[in-house]
């Protein structure tokens, strides 16, 4: 349903879960493999960004604005939904057993954290002359600096701590290498037209930060240890016990192929 997962964004994200079943249960059917593995991410995706907008978190100081989540909208609902009838299909095949697991959970935020990338990394920091070989663009608000020796790099450093919001870094993360820096810009709250950059202690004369910065997304879910794992009746049930890592997962699934032989990976 294409248009049904234009419509918001994170509804993007449960069409290609739902598009990689098809994709995979197409595969299953035409090869009749023994095994078949699938790794589905958008329900931990969701609640990374919009579980605060969920009924079942209530108690939550903090709610996603109505210009991120409409009032009313549910999409860790909608996720749940998705999951439930993929897994419906799954227990109707009777020729078919499964073991869903989750490597990790998730826990809500009690504070917005904003998530923003530069637009264009090399314009933003020619406005304030400063000197690099090129900047690569890496994950969400990473990017890696080149430069031509160590002492570019230490001088592009010292001021990059300079460039501050009400007291607070704007890139928090410098990691220094040979000739590179690897940055992070984790400033973790709202950005709006009112917010004020200062560079070197000094605030800049009608600048707009808002300008120059892409809304990512807020962070609403951090990640748990504790994880979950659910084995069809008709399978043995696995030796496990709370607490156990996840890794027991890979010594139980070799068990239920005796008459396989796989190679051990070498000990230590």
């Amino acid at each position: 349903k294409l248009p049904w997962a234009l419509t918001r964004s994170w509804r993007k994200a449960i069409a290609f879960d739902l598009l990689l079943f098809e994709f995979c249960q197409a595969l299953q059917k035409k090869k009749q493999p023994d095994f078949v593995t699938l790794f589905l991410n958008c329900g931990a995706h969701i609640q990374h960004h919009y579980m605060l907008s969920s009924k079942v978190v209530g108690d939550s100081a903090f709610a996603n604005p109505d210009w991120y989540v409409s009032e009313g909208e549910d999409p860790l609902l909608e996720v749940l939904t998705c999951y439930d009838a993929i897994l419906g299909r799954i227990v109707e095949d009777s020729e078919m057993r499964y073991v869903v697991a989750t490597g990790l959970s998730q826990i809500p935020e009690k504070e917005p954290v904003f998530y923003y990338r530069l637009k264009d990394h090399s314009k933003f920091f020619k406005k304030f002359s400063l000197e690099f070989k090129e900047i690569i663009p890496r994950m969400t608000r990473d990017f890696l600096v080149r430069f031509d020796d160590n002492s570019a790099r230490d001088e592009f450093a010292k001021n990059l701590k300079e460039f501050e919001i009400e007291d607070r870094k704007l890139f928090g993360m410098i990691d220094e290498r040979d000739s590179e820096l690897f940055v992070v810009m984790d400033f973790c709250e709202e950005i709006t037209a009112e917010t004020e950059l200062s560079f070197h202690g000094e605030k800049i004369p009608r600048y707009k930060l808002l300008n120059d910065v892409a809304f990512v997304a807020i962070k609403n879910g951090r990640h748990d240890s504790r994880g979950f794992v659910a084995v069809d009746s008709r399978l043995p049930a696995p030796i496990a016990h709370e607490g156990s890592h996840v890794a027991f997962l890979h010594d139980y699934l070799f068990e239920l192929f005796p008459q396989r032989s796989y190679p051990r990976p070498l000990p230590d």
